[in-house]
């Protein structure tokens, strides 16, 4: 499985896979996906080392912010106003924006 898979899975039902509406729990779930690859030696495909490097930085052009210490889990609970449960919402529609940029090469 891919992380696109996994995060389309999770996306039809969050509960299921994190205990409540938390980004930062979403975020923890994904980092340990990939963690949990790369320590079965199993290789990132391109997507998902990019997503790792580069998902943070495309979030900040697509807020406009030239820089953040937020990381990319601080932006969109900052732009969502704290809410969890709409930054989670937020997180899938940005994130099938980012991915389509990456299938197209202008991702960055």
């Amino acid at each position: 499985m891919e992380l696109n898979e996994l995060i389309l899975i999770i996306e039809k039902d969050v509960l299921k896979y994190i205990k409540n509406y938390d980004l930062n729990a979403l975020a923890r779930f994904l980092e340990g996906y990939l963690t949990n690859k790369q320590l079965m030696q199993i290789p990132l495909t391109k997507q998902e080392f990019s997503f790792k490097l580069e998902f943070s930085s495309w979030l900040l052009n697509y807020y406009n912010e030239s820089v953040s210490n937020r990381g990319w889990v601080g932006l969109i609970l900052f732009y969502n106003n704290g809410s969890h449960k709409d930054a989670i919402n937020e997180f899938f529609k940005l994130y099938k924006m980012w991915r389509l940029e990456f299938e197209r090469g202008l991702a960055q």
